[in-house]
């Protein structure tokens, strides 16, 4: 069979997926119309918030009291899960054009859509590195983006801006890749990314200027929306809403340390103990950040994909449906396999160990995919350069 017969045939699977998935999701998405379920999704929380803002109660987004009552508007009141609303006010604004439905089929109608660009965009992606249109069914499958795909969440938005500043590094355009990865201050915690973005970058000055001039217009847009107390009202809310009853528990992150959300709330230390493992992240993060500063043998793909990997395993707030953004550092490390250095039993294992995990977060086993994902992000990091130079593997 000719290679161009073989290459229209992983086309026309990879199609016959994309409808097959768009069928399925359609047939869960009528299941949740008949039941509550979109209130237990983060959707309700962005939808909220874009009806708040609509009916001018931007200043109410961080009182939790005026969230409830606004959940009651929408039709929540029997909802048995209470997730707030936890972000810049510029979040509520871009759902607000799905007020023009009730909260189901505004639900419906998102999901839909974030599907078919998150399978465009992990298309494009796969592209630009000439890699197996197959693994688009793979990135599609992974456990983490069918659980962000139903979410409601803004991952993809996520996952833009670090694809998009990635390609902006690979052809030397920093301060465009600074100014792109100023997205990540939607979700404050993935700026922890951001320093390493900057080590891996030629013109470190050219990325600083972009990223500084970004996310500062950034803020000033939100305290215009907001007001002038728009960082102290913020920080504060995050501070308070950071409890399990409102989704971050540990069973609900992907981080080493949220393994101290299993300390019982009884134990009069335990505040104490949740501020110092905080702190411990970023200084493991500092550490890893200068260690990966010296990697100047590796790859650009593997030095930004094992600097990823390990912002997840020690962030202090990563949830499940963030896990998707696994996906970018995943692709990037299939790229190594190019390279021709490792064995095929090397590749198939990382692939498997990778994707697999996850799964086991649906059978109640947690913090396998924690340290199977910090392996391989260190094995990369300490192991990998031994192998440069070496062509132990084969092509794909």
């Amino acid at each position: 069979m000719t290679t161009c017969v073989v290459a229209k045939m992983k086309r026309i699977t990879v199609i016959v997926f994309f409808f097959f998935l768009i069928f399925s999701i359609a047939e869960q998405l009528k299941n949740n119309a008949e039941s509550d379920a979109v209130y237990k999704m983060d959707f309700s929380a962005f939808y909220r918030g874009a009806y708040m803002v609509k009916n001018g109660k931007i200043r109410s987004l961080y009182v939790l009291a005026d969230q409830l009552k606004y959940q009651r508007e929408i039709g929540g009141e029997n909802a048995d899960v209470f997730l707030p609303y936890r972000y810049p006010p510029l979040m509520a604004y871009l759902y607000s054009p799905l007020l023009h439905t009730d909260i189901v089929n505004a639900y419906d109608i998102f999901v839909i859509l974030i599907t078919i660009l998150y399978f465009l965009l992990i298309g494009f992606f796969v592209r630009y590195f000439k890699l197996d249109a197959l693994y688009i069914v793979y990135a599609v499958l992974f456990y983490p983006a069918l659980t962000f795909l139903f979410n409601g969440q803004f991952t993809l938005l996520l996952l833009l801006s670090i694809i998009v500043s990635y390609i902006a590094l690979d052809k030397e355009k920093d301060c465009i890749a600074g100014v792109v990865s100023s997205i990540l201050f939607l979700k404050l915690q993935y700026l922890t990314f951001v320093p390493f973005l900057c080590v891996v970058s030629k013109d470190r000055r050219k990325f600083i200027f972009g990223f500084t001039i970004a996310v500062v217009l950034l803020f000033l847009l939100s305290t215009f929306q907001y007001g002038l107390d728009f960082g102290p009202d913020y920080l504060s809310f995050l501070i308070a809403s950071e409890k399990p009853s409102f989704g971050s528990g540990a069973r609900n992150l992907f981080n080493l340390f949220s393994l101290v959300e299993y300390i019982p709330d009884t134990f009069v230390y335990k505040n104490s103990i949740l501020f110092v493992s905080k702190v411990l992240n970023l200084i493991i993060l500092g550490i890893f950040l200068v260690h990966m500063e010296r990697k100047k043998e590796l790859p650009l793909y593997l030095r930004v994909a094992v600097a990823f990997l390990l912002v997840l395993v020690f962030n202090f707030h990563v949830s499940r449906s963030d896990l998707a953004l696994a996906v970018f550092p995943i692709l990037l490390i299939i790229r190594s396999f190019r390279d021709n250095i490792l064995t095929n039993n090397r590749r198939v294992a990382i692939l498997i160990s990778m994707y697999v995990t996850p799964w086991f977060h649906i059978i109640g086993i947690e913090y396998i995919d924690v340290s199977v994902y910090l392996f391989i992000a260190l094995w990369f990091m300490y192991k990998y350069p031994k192998y440069l130079g070496s062509k132990v593997g084969i092509d794909i």
